[in-house]
């Protein structure tokens, strides 16, 4: 009876794939395989069924990868589609180039909803990869990718197992029995193996424009070609590099873990796996869009700009400490009435990009530079937001300027005519860089003076913000990665005091 039973199932073990029945192809895909303008492509040449691209809950159903389903919940690859900076943008291009324009968006932002035939922005939360994002079968059914980026990613097709869409009761526990039962389809399907290499990360992690005007493409952001170039990958010695991965799926102890995997410790993954939380830089999104383990995902980012977080496996490669770290270097003694001149360094201490990275027209990362005597009196300032969150002219902010084809600054959402960055001053891996500042001494200042800076960081700026949320004013939380601090004599006192 048994072997009977296992005849039947190994018969509809796999044969459920391409279409699921009364399931339509799609509103606008095209049937020659292509998504263009992203580089996006399935390997039958044809959309996808919506289940077989959104059943990422079937991954985290008990005794399957809980734990690992519990952590994409939370990060920015499971709310990529429904971040309101990304749904902002591909509104407004939608608005002025048309829809099909938005698939260049769609392929890493809302792959589900490419990839199946539902690209149109127009049914905001109602598209099937609105609440999925960068699904679980996206970013583990990929057969190949290359480095052009923009998507440039072939899906495979998974084989189905029998009642592979049910929700729940017996019919899912059939489904999961023959998972188990037959696991090497499932392996095959969604292999591990091109997702444990740093150029998985290059498909959504490097943009280009294409512009007539323009000879070949122009680079808009690429945190790909800079690990690739930087020291973390070009280290003659192999044990002082780093991959994407190590740094963003830091190990945790699955042992260890109330939500330790089951089904992950049977499948020889060993008591550790790489943890999906990817943490990185974006602290506002979780908590604007109350997403699963907001404040929990809030927090895993803020410890990670300011290396509050030990990583067992890699301590001893990078130092220990914030992401890029801030020294100022100042005069030890000065005089009243006379110039002063310091300067604060930053440091890419940990990044394998250049930091700040991201869009070129929204992030936001400055020094804040405040001197004081030793009554409280303020001597000199830098970087202070003014009272509507901007920073103040004649700052150090390191933000990338991007331009349109008419030479004017981009501060607005306009992502999608850039005629590149007129200025990029990112701090590449393992590099430094310098900033200047100068003041003068008043003649009634009592010494020391006391020099406090700090890199203040947001992800996105002021200008950004009002134009997502124009009903009312609304700030991105601010951070402060590093500080810094120096005092500076007055010699006059010292003079004084030798007397």
């Amino acid at each position: 009876m048994l072997f009977a039973l296992q005849l039947v199932f190994s018969g509809v073990l796999a044969t459920l794939g391409g279409r699921g029945e009364g399931e339509p192809l799609g509103l606008q895909a095209s049937h020659d395989g292509t998504f263009a303008p992203s580089n996006a492509a399935t390997e039958n040449g044809r959309p996808l069924p919506v289940g077989l691209l959104a059943n990422s809950e079937s991954c985290g159903a008990a005794g399957c990868h809980t734990a690992i389903y519990q952590e994409w919940r939370a990060n920015a690859h499971r709310w990529s589609a429904e971040d309101q900076f990304f749904q902002t943008v591909r509104d407004a291009m939608t608005e002025l180039h048309g829809r099909s324009v938005s698939e260049k968006c769609s392929a890493c932002h809302d792959p589900v909803s490419l990839l199946s035939g539902y690209n149109d922005p127009s049914l905001g939360a109602g598209a099937p990869g609105y609440r999925e994002g960068d699904s679980c079968v996206v970013c583990h059914a990929v057969r190949r990718v290359d480095e052009r980026g923009i998507g440039s990613y072939v899906l495979g097709v998974p084989k189905r197992y029998l009642c592979d869409a049910a929700g729940a009761g017996v019919t899912r526990s059939i489904n999961h029995f023959l998972i188990r039962a037959y696991p090497a389809q499932h392996s095959r399907d969604y292999s591990l193996a091109p997702v444990r290499r740093a150029d998985s990360c290059a498909p959504c992690h490097k943009e280009y424009d294409v512009i007539v005007e323009q000879q070949g493409p122009v680079q808009v952001e690429t945190q790909y070609d800079d690990w690739k170039q930087g020291h973390w990958n070009t280290e003659r010695d192999p044990r002082k590099r780093l991959r994407c991965q190590q740094c963003h799926m830091y190990y945790l102890e699955a042992g260890k873990d109330a939500l330790a995997d089951p089904y992950d410790l049977k499948a020889g993954l060993g008591r550790q796996y790489r943890n999906h939380f990817f943490a990185a830089a974006n602290q506002f999104m979780p908590e604007a869009l109350g997403s699963p383990e907001a404040a929990g995902q809030t927090q895993r980012v803020t410890e990670w700009l300011q290396g509050q977080r030990t990583i067992p496996e890699i301590r001893t490669v990078w130092q220990q400490g914030p992401v890029v770290a801030l020294r100022i270097d100042a005069p030890l003694t000065a005089r009243r009435g006379g110039e002063v001149r310091l300067s604060a360094v930053l440091s890419n201490n940990k990044a394998g990009h250049g930091f700040p990275t991201g869009p070129l027209n929204i992030v936001r990362a400055w020094v804040e530079l405040t001197v004081y005597d030793s009554t409280g009196k303020e001597v000199f300032h830098s970087g202070l937001l003014d009272a509507e969150d901007h920073i103040e002219p004649g700052s150090y902010v390191l933000k990338p300027l991007a331009i349109n084809l008419h030479s004017q600054m981009i501060l607005e959402p306009d992502l999608w005519h850039p005629a590149g960055p007129r200025y990029r001053p990112a701090i590449l891996a393992g590099q430094s860089a310098t900033y200047g500042y100068e003041f003068r001494v008043p003649p009634g200042a009592r010494g020391p003076l006391a020099v406090r800076a700090r890199l203040r960081y947001r992800k996105a700026n002021q200008y950004f913000m009002d134009s997502v949320y124009p009903s009312g004013h609304r700030t991105a939380r601010i951070m402060d990665i590093s500080s810094s601090g120096a005092d500076i004599e007055l010699a006059e006192d010292l003079s004084a005091e030798s007397r």
